[in-house]
């Protein structure tokens, strides 16, 4: 698999912990090839220190943040199987091993493609973490800590090569901004492929952190809105299947109610949700 993030700039300790964390966990998981697509303070350095590829963005209009279009199709150019993963991570997650049976089991049981999402269990991290691969393997494949990760924040996407033609995502949609996540999902869940839940098989945990993106929320929603519809927003909820593991076999059941809720009608009721919510909190 091809794993693709992005570092933001590394200004305090907090953030290099946080995201040396995220890279080495990454780099030491069975990806083929780690990206850390950033030219921000730092980034190089960091790359360097956790063996993984530091490639500059193209960055959006405005200069401030890379597009998300942009490191899927990083990750792309790179990738020359079309069965292979391309997996998207922000740099605040830690993830764990095992992905790449997973990827095998999925292309097997949805041959035309699928997409692979989890919820994250969240991390307190001390500013005296030591930064050894022990710890970062022992903190990313701990699946004893509650599922604490909010369904609205989809932190990992993973889905086949041959897919990101129909899972393209608009360049508008910018690094750490809310709502290109839910998008995505909800474009699969359009497309008709299969969103895969993989959270009781896949660990991934999130440093938590201050939000530094709050500025912009309520016109990037009201901006989804009006360029895709209300339809457009899923969460972890509306997955179509959920990978369970027996006797050491993988299988995807049907989530009977994560199917059922992502249909059109329960998609334009999340989509009048989250746009109340963003007009009472707007920023």
């Amino acid at each position: 698999m091809i794993l693709v993030t992005s570092t933001k700039p590394i200004k305090t300790k907090n953030d290099y912990i946080m995201q040396y964390l995220s890279l080495r966990s990454a780099a030491l998981s069975d990806a083929r090839l780690v990206v850390n697509y950033s030219e921000d303070l730092g980034a190089s350095e960091i790359s360097d220190e956790t063996h993984t590829k530091n490639v500059p963005p193209e960055y959006s209009k405005n200069k401030e943040l890379p597009s998300i279009k942009a490191i899927f199709d990083t990750a792309k150019r790179l990738s020359n199987l079309p069965d292979e993963a391309l997996v998207y991570i922000n740099a605040d997650i830690l993830v764990s091993k095992n992905f790449s049976h997973i990827n095998t089991y999925l292309n097997l049981r949805f041959p035309d493609g699928w997409l692979a999402v989890a919820r994250r269990r969240e991390l307190d991290l001390a500013v005296n973490t030591k930064l050894s691969d022990v710890v970062v393997t022992d903190l990313a494949n701990d699946i004893k800590t509650p599922l604490n990760g909010r369904h609205t924040a989809i932190d990992f996407f993973a889905y086949p090569s041959k897919l990101h033609s129909r899972l393209s995502v608009p360049g508008k949609f910018l690094v750490g901004r809310p709502g290109w996540d839910n998008w995505l999902l909800a474009k699969a869940r359009k497309g008709n492929i299969p969103v895969v839940d993989v959270t009781s098989i896949y660990s991934i945990r999130h440093i938590t952190h201050p939000f530094t993106h709050k500025k912009g929320a309520y016109s990037f929603l009201i901006y989804l809105y009006k360029s895709y519809g209300l339809s457009s927003f899923c969460d972890l909820r509306d997955c179509t299947h959920s990978l369970m593991s027996s006797n050491g076999k993988l299988k995807a059941n049907l989530n009977t109610y994560g199917y059922t809720r992502g249909s059109l009608l329960g998609r334009y009721l999340i989509g009048i949700r989250r746009l109340i919510f963003a007009f009472l909190f707007r920023r």
